[in-house]
C-alpha cells in the first residue's frame, strides 16, 4: 500500500521532495521546539492539515521526518496520530510502521537501489547517497 501511494504521488507531482509535496497537497509546515523526544507529528483540525517539525533537527533529519508525516497525511488522512496516542488505547505502531515505510519509498527510489545493487553498495554506504538513516534502506530493501 505504501508503495503505490508513492507511485501515484509521483506520477501526480513529479518530484520526490516531501515538502514541495506537502506544498501542493495545502499542507502548512510548522517548525517549533517540541522537545528531546518528539521529531515531528501530523495532525488535520477543521480540514486544516499540518506537519510539525521540531526545530531541532537539522535539515536531513526535517526531510526525512516530512515524508514520515507525509505518509501519515496519504495513508492515514484525518487522523491525528498524537491524539490517539494520548487519549485512546489504539496501536498506532501499525500506522507508524506504514509511514515508515512510505518514507522509505518516497526517499530511495528504484534507481537508487538498482544503483547500489550494480556497485555493491552497502547498507551504510546506500543510506549516505540518498541522505537517509540505515532504517529506512533496510525497510526499503526488505519491502
Amino acid at each position: 500500500m505504501p508503495k503505490r501511494a508513492v507511485q501515484k504521488l509521483l506520477a501526480k507531482y513529479h518530484t520526490r521532495d516531501p515538502f514541495e509535496i506537502a506544498k501542493m497537497r495545502n499542507i502548512n509546515i510548522r517548525f517549533d521546539d517540541l522537545g528531546t523526544s518528539v521529531r515531528g507529528y501530523y495532525m488535520a483540525v477543521r480540514r486544516q492539515k499540518f506537519i510539525l517539525i521540531n526545530n531541532r533537527l537539522d535539515a536531513l533529519e526535517r526531510r526525512v521526518v516530512c515524508a514520515h508525516e507525509l505518509g501519515h497525511d496519504i495513508l492515514h488522512p484525518g487522523t491525528n496520530t498524537p491524539f490517539l496516542r494520548n487519549y485512546t488505547y489504539q496501536c498506532t505502531q501499525k500506522s507508524e510502521n506504514e509511514a515508515n515505510t512510505f518514507a522509505a519509498h518516497l526517499l530511495i527510489s528504484d534507481d537508487d537501489l538498482a544503483e547500489a545493487r550494480e556497485n555493491g553498495y552497502t547498507i551504510p554506504q546506500l543510506a549516505a547517497m540518498c541522505e537517509v538513516p540505515q532504517e529506512l534502506v533496510k525497510l526499503r530493501i526488505k519491502k
